[in-house]
């Protein structure tokens, strides 16, 4: 087989290496996968290796039978036997033949999430314990964070300097009860049981040792301490490794990877030999060199500098909003302006963001604006939990009638009311045909006549709450936003969220209480209304056809990790947010990561990069551009417009005119009210869709008369 033909100078140096250890520098889009490839084809066809003796390591089983697939073919040969694994499937291999020798069968059951939560939360119930003062997910990051610094749950009991940490020490104790008895393994146990067997037992660790010539680790910058100590001792003196990551991408610390290690890499094994590439098959160059300008703000990396030898490209875009309703019509500005159903679809645009928070108002105005889109990594912004509640709350305070909005706000916070008192109270309302909530109103003078004191009090005081919010937003609408928070605070809501640490809940209940404040800042617009048009936004997520594959995509930067697309939006670049005041409190590691993070996103785009922020406030007060934007600023252009509302933008004249009937593929039939420069107002048969402003000339637009 020709390899250098097929790889570029770097590229064949370090598929054909000899050196016992190699680390490869991979810059994003580079072709680390090919070279991972290529030199596992090599050292079996060319150093004679057998494949057994080669241990590749990736960190998700679809990259792993990716590689094996490449090299089959390579080889022409779909027998190989192939050790190509992710950390953990690898160590339940092992665990499957030595883990006896800890006095498990090697019929060990390995628990995922689901299963965790299911035990836990039967633990909680065993102990008496609330599941809203201990988060099943909190629960699970700290046992998952204590058995990766080897802490045992008696250190952690004897430890605890308050009864809450304690509390969570002995929820770990009795988790670990529970598995040893039922031989359960979790996802940390599989590769600390198997360096403890190796540690404790030198005849297995040499058997293992010697089934291996070389091991080769992908995604090393993501490689943990535990994994990596396994990485020592399955390769003891003699093995060869090969790792190939890139520092500048290192964005998994909060989970454990340490970027040390592939810094220090050449400092733990003697005369190892380094090998960057640089040459990128993605992107442009003026993407490279946005890229490469920012990252070189950070000290903790190796030093490169990608390019390509493809051309400059369009100018990196960048646009400055009043607004982030305006920042997200901006990017459905450009979205539909480059969308022409023949050679750019939606699938071809990406909306990147720091946190799941700020999908709100881009999902409101992608549905405005008929722009098909799917959030990847998350639930939809109106789907999300709390957002339900505080649709729920609204609801209920312009509507007592509404039984489902009270059955959401009664039980959320927790207020101690029981399903006993509930059955009671609707039995109450039954006999009196009213709602539930008009029932407690009707009753606040003898409730403790059909109820126990202090449920009774708890009513109470709920509908007394809700009744006083009606009144004080009646009165002061356009202060919705701050009486709403105020009231969410005193409820308890806000506290609940920020006892147990949901930081993400909270900002996405603030960009909601955002959405309202500027909804409400448009002419004789009232709350009732907002409540509405969000209801149509939920029915309008479910006309999508299920056949229906031309989506943009919206993610977090995290979940865009390893993907690619022809146009990408970095959104919300607002310091505070990104990068996060965690981060800005934390300093120079904390910087240098959501550095990381900001460069890969940068990366994900091969043809158009468009970067965006907004002014105004939010609730850490005023806005300001992200540090981020600064660093780069050398290389970015100010986009060439900038919109003020729908139809600030010039489109395409249309032959549309008021009075056509036009026929939308997503919203149906529906008849234009007026045109004006290229857009056009529509009202849709369908009341569930109603009113709209579009695009004329829009692929999916067809005039029927």
């Amino acid at each position: 087989m020709d390899y250098q033909s097929g790889l570029n100078e770097q590229q064949y140096q370090a598929v054909t290496a000899h050196d016992q250890y190699l680390r490869i520098i991979a810059g994003a889009g580079s072709g680390k996968t090919r070279v991972i490839t290529f030199r596992i084809a090599y050292l079996i066809e060319k150093l004679h290796y057998y494949p057994s003796q080669i241990l590749a390591i990736t960190f998700t089983n679809k990259a792993a039978e990716e590689i094996k697939l490449r090299v089959q073919t390579m080889l022409n040969d779909t027998n190989l036997n192939l050790r190509i694994a992710t950390f953990h499937s690898f160590c339940a291999r092992i665990l499957r033949q030595e883990i006896k020798i800890l006095n498990y069968p090697s019929t060990f059951t390995i628990l995922d999430e689901d299963d965790q939560k299911r035990i836990l939360k039967k633990i909680l119930d065993e102990m008496n314990l609330e599941s809203k003062n201990f988060p099943i997910k909190a629960l699970i990051d700290y046992i998952d964070l204590k058995k990766n610094h080897w802490e045992t749950p008696e250190s952690c009991v004897k430890n605890a300097t308050n009864s809450y940490e304690e509390n969570k020490a002995l929820i770990y104790q009795e988790y670990e009860k529970k598995l040893e008895k039922m031989f359960y393994l979790d996802f940390n146990d599989l590769i600390l049981k198997t360096i403890s067997i190796f540690q404790n037992n030198q005849d297995i660790l040499k058997k293992w040792q010697s089934y291996l010539k070389h091991i080769l680790v992908d995604e090393f910058q993501d490689v943990d301490d535990n994994q990596y100590q396994l990485l020592k001792l399955l390769a003891g003196k003699t093995c060869g490794i090969t790792v190939v990551g890139d520092p500048d991408q290192t964005i998994y610390t909060w989970r454990g990877a340490n970027i040390r290690i592939i810094l220090d890499f050449d400092k733990d094994f003697a005369n190892a030999k380094t090998i960057h590439l640089e040459e990128n098959y993605r992107s442009s160059a003026n993407i490279l060199k946005v890229a490469n300008r920012l990252i070189k703000n950070n000290a903790q990396r190796l030093e490169k500098n990608l390019f390509t030898h493809s051309n400059d490209g369009e100018e990196i875009h960048f646009f400055h909003a009043n607004s982030s309703n305006e920042e997200a019509q901006y990017v459905a500005d450009n979205i539909l302006s480059l969308y022409d159903g023949k050679n750019v679809f939606f699938k071809d645009f990406a909306v990147l963001y720091r946190s799941n928070s700020l999908s709100g108002d881009l999902e409101k105005v992608l549905v405005e604006r008929g722009i098909p889109y799917q959030v990847y990594g998350s639930l939809r912004f109106y789907q999300r939990k709390e957002i339900k509640d505080l649709i729920a709350y609204l609801r209920l305070v312009f509507n007592f009638n509404d039984a489902e909005a009270f059955d959401r706000c009664i039980a959320t916070p927790r207020r101690g009311i029981g399903e006993k008192t509930i059955a009671q109270l609707y039995a109450l309302a039954s006999t009196e045909d009213v709602s539930p909530f008009q029932c407690i109103l009707n009753h606040q003078q003898d409730l403790t006549l059909h109820f126990p004191k202090k449920a009774a009090v708890t009513l109470s005081n709920f509908a007394k709450e809700i009744a006083k919010l009606h009144d004080r937003l009646l009165l002061e609408p356009k202060k919705a936003d701050v009486l709403f928070y105020d009231y969410l605070k005193d409820n308890g809501y806000i506290d609940e969220l920020l006892v147990t640490e949901q930081d993400e809940r909270i900002e996405n209940i603030k960009t909601f209480i955002e959405q309202l404040n500027q909804y409400l800042k448009n002419d004789n617009a009232n709350i009732q209304e907002f409540i509405q048009e969000l209801a149509l936004y939920s029915s309008q997520d479910d006309m999508r056809s299920e056949e229906q594959k031309d989506f943009v995509s919206l993610m977090t930067i995290h979940t865009a990790k390893g993907l690619e697309f022809d146009n990408v939006f970095v959104f919300g670049l607002i310091d505070g947010i990104f990068p996060s005041s965690r981060a800005i409190m934390e300093k120079v590691d904390g910087l240098e990561e959501e550095r990381r993070i900001c460069y890969v996103a940068l990366t994900r785009a091969r043809k158009r990069l468009f970067l965006t922020d907004s002014g105004g406030f939010n609730y850490t007060g005023v806005k300001y551009p992200s540090r981020f934007l600064k660093e780069i600023k050398e290389n970015a252009q100010k986009s060439s417009f900038k919109i003020q509302n729908d139809s600030s933008r010039t489109f395409d004249p249309t032959s549309i005119r008021a009075g056509n009937i036009i026929q939308h593929q997503i919203f149906g039939e529906g008849i234009v009210l007026s045109e004006k420069d290229g857009l056009i107002d529509v009202i849709f048969h369908d009341p569930k869709v109603g009113r709209k402003k579009l695009v004329a000339n829009h692929p999916l637009i067809k005039t029927k008369q």
